[in-house]
C-alpha cells in the first residue's frame, strides 16, 4: 500500500488541475478497505469512497501567500444619480431706514424666486452715513420661511448713533425631488 500512496501521490503533483480530482478506494460504511488501490478520478465510480488525501499523509503544511495578482479591469461606469441643488442664488432685501437716535425696528423679508427653495440665510446691519450702534440690537428675529414663496425674514430694535437698517439674505435654489 505504501508504494501506490506513493506513486498517487506522484500523479496529483503532477495532475495539472489538482483541485477537481480526487483519491477513490473500493470500501465500505464510510472506511476505504485496508490494502485497496487508490485511483484518481474526477468522481469515484460505484463502490468507491473518496478518500482524504490529509488522512494519508500527502497534504503538507501551509505554504506562504502568494504575491498579489495584477489589478482588474475597471468596472462600467454606475448610473447617473440625480441632480442635487442648481441654480444656487442669494437674494438680498434691504429692511426700512431707522432715523438716528431713535428706539424703532427695521424688518424685511428676503424671498425666493419661485419655484426655488430655501437653503440658508442670514442678516447683517448697515448704516448708510456711518454710525453705530448707542444700544445693542434686541428682539431679534431671523427664520426660514416655508410658504411660497419661500425666503428669509429678518428684524431687530434698536438704536443707532446715525440712520440704520437690516439687510436680510436669503440662499435660495432648485432642489431635486
Amino acid at each position: 500500500m505504501r508504494g501506490t500512496v506513493l506513486l498517487m501521490a506522484g500523479v496529483l503533483m503532477l495532475a495539472p488541475t489538482a483541485e477537481a480530482l480526487v483519491l477513490c478506494a473500493k470500501g465500505k460504511g464510510g472506511t476505504p478497505k485496508p490494502g485497496a488501490p487508490l485511483k484518481v478520478r474526477d468522481a469515484c465510480a460505484g463502490k468507491e469512497l473518496q478518500v482524504d488525501p490529509a488522512a494519508l499523509g500527502l497534504r503538507g503544511p501551509q505554504g506562504d501567500q502568494g504575491p498579489a495578482g495584477d489589478p482588474g479591469t475597471p468596472g462600467a461606469p454606475g448610473a447617473m444619480g440625480v441632480p442635487g441643488l442648481t441654480g444656487l442664488e442669494i437674494v438680498t432685501e434691504l429692511g426700512n431706514l431707522v432715523p438716528d437716535v431713535t428706539l424703532a425696528t427695521s424688518a424685511a423679508t428676503a424671498s425666493c424666486a419661485p419655484g426655488k427653495s430655501i437653503v440658508g440665510g442670514g442678516y447683517s446691519y448697515s448704516f448708510p452715513s456711518g454710525g453705530e450702534f448707542t444700544t445693542f440690537p434686541r428682539g431679534v428675529v431671523t427664520r426660514p420661511i416655508a410658504t411660497d414663496p419661500q425666503g428669509w425674514a429678518a428684524s431687530a430694535e434698536a438704536v443707532g448713533s446715525n440712520d440704520w437698517r437690516i439687510i436680510v439674505y436669503a440662499v435660495c435654489a432648485s432642489v431635486a425631488s
